[in-house]
């Protein structure tokens, strides 16, 4: 047995034993390999960051004499690791004496990039216990150059710059020694150094903890650098060289010494010892003016976890803050009360407040009172806050107290750090709550007591200005709220109301608003809070909502809401417009629906006049006489009803239907236009497609008895938001068709505001689809006929007419629109009316126009062509042309050019003294305008914004009402201008043969043509124009004109003239001859054979020369001195006490009655310069009066003898062409 077991050990020997031995010796040899050589580390640094996803480059050095990466890269599941710069140096043989010992683990750059996922689940509430370490850890130096870390691709706010530690580790004590942290953030630099050392690593985990950190500026906008932060915000008093003494709480006095003044910086030490159960802090910081004192008992392990504390910090600019927390002896009822007492002097919040906001001073006291049961649970707690001395808000006094006697809970502790379930906070009680704050004009009271069982709460705000509260808030405000009774069972109520800062009463948007509400019910865990609104009402401006009936309202606990049944009515001025009947509505979370209608929805023009002047468009009083006609416009009415059911669970769905019940519209005006519908109805259906998706289809159909009818379809993408919002977004394809056919146009009148009158039949079919860009492309065609434009105070009537249109793209393609020549009018010049009724070539004409707009680019074409056309029929004024207009459009740009030639025109100078005018300084103010809006410059200078200081508005907001009203009526906003259009035309006019001038004595033919050019609103011209025979009528002489021409060279208001009239019928043929320009004319005398100066104006006046007695001359004389001289009239002289010019009824009395009761024949009479006479009077005594009325452009002559017989009685002879006797009584009214 024992010769096998041998024979056994030695082929073991000599045949198995050496393969193993040389196998730990090649295992061997390899690890050493991978340790001692550099060929070796390589590999197995690469092979070991190929297996965890990364790499390794730039490998140098070895294990065991050290080793340097350039680069090292590893890629795990839920973090990816780059390393830069990677040196490890270890003394390997101290392994033997059972110690890790690291001479250097450093790195240039180190960047990590974490990956949060699912929240692991909790571990289990047991304490840490250190494992038992098989060796120690030395490490003389951990080092980073810089690290780099992003969560979830976010980087953190601080940059750690650099850092260096050491450490060590045994079995008893460990120690970590911090020799620099320096870390950024913004416009800081943060630096830190100090030591950790643990001298148990067990519980209660013994330490000392001391630490050593300063902030210093990094630009001059750094947080640390307070004392410049204040002296720039006007929040600090500047002081240089050493802080503020002070005194730490063990009394001894300290002085902290400063940096430089060219930097900033703080310094902060910090101690903390003691266990994980009773830690000790003390902690210190000087600079920038800023000196802490502070140091605290804490027992980490309970509720409240502060004991015993003292903090005292000051700041630049005298701030100082203090805190005294002071735990006493338990009481009989074995709670142990904890007192803490605060204060706050001086302290200026202004540099950490917004810029607008004013200045900024707060002085307070306070204590906060607490009771602790045995097992450090906090039972109830109370709290006093005061503002105890001279304290600002926003610029405005503030003054007042917070108190709140006791908080507590119903059942149990108020607050238990170690409880597993949240906090019921309905068990909370709330006793002797007493608020009473003011600041400035603001005045806040609230107090009373609050619990489940038994509440009563009150609120009163009289807030005159809210600016005070904040800059930028208008108007001023009140509100007044109450709440009494058990949670399960309360009654509330609430007022407010708001008083604009420019407020007028009956002004919508200025005028004050008001609301008050009513409601009750009860609040339970499982249903949440259930009750009604058993009144409300809202007013403004005279429009008043209020609800008919109680509205059952619910909330939950998750959010939900319940709305039930209601009726809400809407007047205005205490007349009903409508009653909406609210059916159902509730919510929650992401998902409503509404359900209601209104029946009826009456319209009627009465109602739409008075909503248009409630909201200002028609402020201005409209006149006129009320006919039947517009009676019966007044008095129609259109019953229609609204009703909806609408549901949102992300996405929209839902209908809306407004339909046309009964009744009818008529169009006011002139002659009010009754629409006479059959059927009206709008319907919008909102179908869901989808999450987040929906689209809503319109149907609006119109159908009236004999102006057509009307249906356009369309549809639209309704995009939801992550808000719970709706939207629609540009780029959705859209489709519309619209279809009409229109028997009559005249209710295009209605947007037309009277300007001019429209007529026609009118069919479309145009369907529409949206692009990707936001735009339409078009098509269908357009098809008038019948058409008709009036534009009667300009004697433009456009009738008969046919258009031809069609859409294309986003184009518009005008085919053709003609008007035929419609005689209407006969002029009363004789030439001009025989040509239009006797030439051939007068008849058959038309107007015709073609051309083509694009929609987008806002941008196209229109040719004009008149062919023997009137363009312009009116009694007293007639013109037919011919020609072409070319019209090129882009906006705002607009070019015309073309030529236009007078076929037959007249222009009756007459009508000119009978069109009313208003003097210069008289300007027509529109609906809603004022006359300040109109003294607003074209293109006001730039201002610099400027902000009032927030005291000066909340002093103006505090001014009575009447006051602002007047600030107001002084600040009139400017209209608004419209966008200028560049107008540039190029225009030819040419009078043609057949052109005539009559009136105001003249009666001539005018030809000549001339080019017209506008540019940048500066209107030339250039051509001449000339008389063609005629005569001149005037102050009973007849003067023939033998040359009149007008040249235009530029500037159109001032031609140059050259105008010669002479007097053909006597031997020496005298006259005037006007030259010069319009602007400075040169009127000289005349004659044929030449005279003198005196001959001349005889010839003229007289129809002789001047006789030899010189009697002429004398009365020559006497008028040419009387008009140069400003003297005595000249008829003075001549014993006359009235010399004038008059227009009227030769021979009037001033009767209402006419001078001729028979008619003499079919004339329309005489103009007001026909009618002008000359009248001479003298006063024979104080109350008998001669005089002598003389025809000018007429034959007649009047003489009269008047007597006043008593003061407004007088008795008149005339003789004459008009004799008779009158009694004549006139009285003057003051209206």
């Amino acid at each position: 047995m024992k010769t096998r077991i041998w024979r056994g050990l030695r082929a073991f020997g000599l045949w198995g034993l050496p393969p193993i031995v040389l196998a730990l010796l090649l295992a061997m040899a390899f690890a050493a390999w991978c340790v001692a050589s550099p060929a070796g580390t390589r590999w197995l640094l690469r092979t070991a960051a190929s297996q965890l996803g990364g790499e390794a480059h730039g490998v140098r050095g070895t294990l065991a004499r050290g080793l340097y990466v350039e680069g090292l890269a590893i890629a795990l599941p839920d973090v990816d690791v780059r390393v830069v710069g990677l040196h490890l140096k270890a003394l390997w043989p101290e392994l033997l004496d059972r110690r890790l010992h690291v001479n250097d683990l450093s790195a240039a750059r180190v960047d990590v990039d974490l990956r949060t996922g699912p929240a692991a689940a909790p571990a289990a509430d047991e304490p840490f216990r250190m494992p038992a370490l098989p060796l120690g850890l030395r490490v003389d130096r951990l080092a980073l150059g810089g690290l780099g870390l992003r969560i979830d691709g976010e980087p953190l706010p601080v940059d750690l710059l650099s850092v260096s530690t050491a450490l060590t580790l045994d079995a008893h004590t460990a120690t970590v020694t911090l020799d620099h942290l320096q870390a950024a953030h913004e416009d800081t630099l943060l630096q830190l150094d100090g030591s950790l050392a643990l001298r148990g690593l067990a519980a209660p985990w013994p330490f000392e903890l001391n630490l050593h950190g300063s902030a210093q500026d990094r630009s001059a906008q750094s947080p640390v650098c307070l004392r410049r932060l204040l002296a720039a915000r006007g929040g600090a008093r500047e002081s240089s060289g050493a802080g503020h003494p002070g005194e730490d709480p063990s009394g001894a006095h300290t002085t902290a010494a400063e940096p430089p003044e060219d930097e900033c910086r703080i310094e902060l030490d910090l101690r903390l010892a003691g266990t994980l159960q009773a830690l000790h802090l003390q902690a210190s910081g000087r600079g920038e003016g800023l000196e802490l004192r502070a140091r605290a008992e804490i027992r980490p392990n309970q509720s409240f976890p502060l004991g015993e504390a003292q903090a005292d910090l000051r700041l630049p600019g005298g701030t100082r803050v203090t805190l005294d927390v002071s735990p006493q002896a338990r009481g009989a009822d074995g709670l142990r009360p904890i007192r803490a007492q605060w204060s706050v002097r001086e302290l200026r919040p202004g540099p950490w407040l917004p810029p607008g906001l004013g200045p900024a001073l707060l002085n307070l006291k306070g204590e906060l009172r607490a009771r602790l049961d045995a097992g450090q649970r906090l039972q109830d707690l109370g709290l006093d806050l005061a503002f105890d001395g001279p304290s600002q808000w926003n610029g405005q006094p503030l003054s007042g107290r917070i108190r709140l006697e006791r908080l507590s809970r119903a059942d149990g502790a108020l607050f238990d750090a170690r409880a597993a379930a949240p906090a019921d906070l309905l068990g909370l009680r709330a006793a002797g709550l007493d608020v009473d704050l003011a600041l400035g004009p603001d005045r806040i009271r609230a107090g009373g007591d609050a619990a489940a069982d038994a509440s009563r709460l009150a609120l009163q705000a009289r807030l005159p200005a809210l600016a005070a509260l904040w800059p930028g808030l208008p108007g001023g405000a009140e509100l007044d709220l109450d709440v009494s009774g058990p949670l399960a069972d309360h009654r509330g109520r609430l007022q407010a109301r708001y008083v604009p800062a420019d407020a007028r009463d009956g002004v919508p948007g200025r005028a004050p608003m008001s609301l008050a509400l009513a409601f009750g019910g009860g609040w339970t865990q499982a249903q949440g809070w259930r009750g009604q609104l058993t009144a409300l009402r809202a007013e403004h401006a005279g429009l008043a909502l209020n609800s008919q009936a109680a509205v059952p309202l619910a909330l939950d606990a998750a959010g939900g809401w319940q709305v039930g049944q209601a009726v809400l009515g809407l007047a205005l001025d205490g007349e009903s417009l409508l009653s909406l009947r609210h059916q159902a509505s509730a919510g929650g979370q992401g998902h409503w629906e509404t359900r209601g209608r209104i029946d009826p929805l009456t319209i009627t023009p009465e109602r739409i006049t008075r909503l248009q002047a409630w909201l200002g468009r028609a402020a201005a009083r409209q006149g006129g006489v009320r006919t039947q006609l517009s009676e019966q416009a007044r008095r129609s009415r259109l019953d229609a009803s609204l009703d909806w059911n609408l549901k949102f669970d992300d996405a929209l769905s839902g209908e809306i239907h407004l339909a046309r019940q009964g009744g009818d519209l008529t169009v006011p005006g002139d002659v009010p236009i009754e629409l006479g519908l059959e059927d009206a109805r709008l319907d919008l259906a909102i179908r869901r497609l989808g999450p987040g998706l929906s689209r809503a289809d319109a149907d609006l159909r119109v159908r009236t008895r004999e102006m057509g009818s009307m249906r356009l379809r369309a549809d639209t993408p309704v995009h939801a938001t992550p808000g719970g919002g709706l939207a629609l977004r540009p780029q959705d394809e859209r489709h519309l068709r619209f279809e009409a056919r229109s028997e009559d146009l005249a209710w295009v009148n209605l947007l037309l505001g009277g300007e001019m009158e429209v007529g026609g039949t009118l069919h479309a079919d145009i369907q529409g689809r949206s692009r990707p860009d936001g735009s339409w492309t078009l098509s269908g065609p357009l098809r008038g006929d019948d058409l008709r434009l009036l534009i009667a105070d300009q004697g433009v009537r456009l009738l008969d007419g046919t258009l031809r249109a069609h859409f294309d793209g986003t184009r518009v393609l005008l085919d053709q629109l003609r008007f035929p020549a419609v005689r209407r009018v006969v002029p009363k010049e004789w030439r001009t009316a025989t040509w239009i009724a006797e030439n051939p070539d007068a008849q058959g004409g038309d107007l015709n126009l073609t051309g083509a707009w694009d929609l987008i680019e806002r941008q196209g074409e229109a040719d004009v062509a008149f062919r023997r056309y009137p363009i312009l029929q009116r009694a007293d004024r007639y013109a037919m042309i011919s020609g072409s207009l070319q019209i090129r459009a882009t906006l705002p740009e607009i070019r015309i050019g073309g030529k236009i030639t007078a076929d037959a025109g007249w222009f009756d100078l007459d009508m000119l003294n009978a069109i009313p005018s208003l003097d210069g300084d008289v300007v027509i103010l529109k609906p809603g305008e004022t006359a300040a809006m109109l003294d607003c410059p074209a293109d006001p200078p730039p201002a610099a914004p400027t902000a009032a200081p927030p005291a000066a508005a909340a002093a103006r907001a505090a001014r009575p009402a009447a006051r602002r009203a007047d600030d107001a009526a002084r600040t009139v906003p400017c209209l608004d201008a419209s966008p200028p259009l560049d107008l540039r035309a190029d225009l030819t006019v040419d009078l043609g043969p057949r052109f005539y001038l009559t009136g105001f004595g003249l009666d001539s033919g005018l030809i000549g043509s001339m080019d017209l050019h506008l540019s940048e609103g500066k209107l030339t011209a250039l051509g001449q124009l000339r008389t063609r025979g005629g005569a001149i009528n005037t102050y009973g002489q007849h003067l023939q004109l033998r040359r009149g021409t007008i040249t235009f060279q530029g500037d159109v208001a001032n031609p140059v003239l050259d105008i010669q009239a002479l007097r053909t019928d006597v031997a020496v043929q005298a006259g005037v001859r006007v030259a010069g320009t319009a602007r400075r004319p040169r009127i000289d005398l005349m004659s044929r054979p030449e005279v003198s100066e005196t001959e001349k104006l005889s010839w003229l006046l007289l129809g002789h020369g001047p006789d030899q007695g010189g009697a002429d001359m004398s009365l020559l004389f006497s008028v040419g001195s009387s008009f140069l001289s400003g003297g005595e009239p000249f008829y003075k002289r001549f014993g006359l006490d009235e010399l004038s010019m008059r227009s009227g009824e030769l021979g009037s009395t001033g009767s209402v009655l006419p001078v001729e009761s028979v008619v003499s024949g079919l004339d329309a009479g005489a103009s007001p310069i026909e009618q002008r006479f000359v009248l001479a009077g003298k006063n024979l005594t104080e109350d008998l009066r001669l005089s002598l009325e003389q025809a000018l452009a007429q034959t007649g002559t009047v003489a009269r003898l008047s007597y006043r017989l008593m003061r407004n009685l007088q008795a008149e002879v005339t003789t004459g062409t008009v004799s008779g006797l009158a009694l004549v009584y006139r009285w003057f009214s003051m209206d």
